[in-house]
């Protein structure tokens, strides 16, 4: 499974599996197997047109993993290898299923009605994987002041870069206007960049996408928002968030 792992990532997060290539050789599957965990998630609501079929896709998942956690197997390889890191690294089950929850909201027609909402999302998806995730590397209880603002910034300015996606349920994820969700977004920002300081060095190797999205933020109004950042320009921000801690 490992090398369909690696692949599967690579091509649908490529910011995270490159981030992933710069954590301890021990760590590096069990990310990927939360990535591409987190993944399969992600793309349901981009997948179907219409919401129930979205929610019976989210109910296989949530029972997937309720048979993992019983010591059943699921039968469906990321099922298997995220449910095994979790295990290794003691992270909850009740956090996978939070996961699938969270992702309700995707595959509803509502819109996002607010700020709040927006942020009680952010952290349920974006922020909830970078615990996890720190929780892999050794860090398994990071502050919310880190953890908020980070995860807040990194769904923000993936949801500004994603745009449209084709099959997605009509709705908006961001409230306001562009302008608006990028302020946020660079104000999230500031605010992690401000906590990073107290931010384990063993926890760094998850929150290296940010540093990308920085870069992607950065990029906004000039390119097309879902062109891709250059594989050169991640390598080298990547290698430079490693080299200083700080990303």
């Amino acid at each position: 499974m490992e090398g369909d792992l690696f692949t599967f990532v690579r091509g649908g997060d490529p910011e995270r599996f490159a981030a992933a290539l710069f954590a301890p050789d021990a760590a590096r599957g069990d990310l990927l197997a939360l990535y591409a965990f987190n993944l399969e998630l992600a793309r349901i609501g981009g997948a179907v047109s219409e919401p129930m079929l979205g929610a019976i896709r989210l109910q296989w998942w949530a029972e997937a993993i309720a048979r993992e956690r019983e010591g059943r197997d699921a039968d469906h390889p990321i099922a298997s290898v995220v449910a095994q890191a979790a295990r290794r690294h003691n992270l909850p089950f009740d956090a996978l299923e939070s996961l699938i929850e969270a992702r309700q909201f995707d595959v509803t027609a509502d819109s996002m009605p607010d700020w709040p909402a927006f942020e009680a999302y952010a952290d349920a998806t974006a922020g909830r994987v970078l615990a996890l995730a720190a929780a892999i590397l050794g860090a398994p209880r990071l502050p919310d002041a880190i953890l908020r603002p980070a995860g807040r910034a990194q769904a923000a300015i993936g949801l500004l870069r994603a745009g449209s996606l084709p099959g997605r349920v009509a709705k908006a994820y961001l409230p306001g206007n562009a302008d608006d969700a990028r302020d946020y977004a660079t104000g999230m920002l500031a605010t992690f960049t401000q906590e990073r300081r107290n931010l384990p060095a063993k926890a760094v190797p998850a929150f290296l996408p940010i540093t990308v999205q920085r870069v992607a933020l950065g990029r906004l109004g000039n390119v097309d928002p879902a062109a891709a950042v250059p594989r050169w320009r991640v390598i080298s921000a990547l290698a430079l968030a490693t080299a200083t801690g700080r990303p």
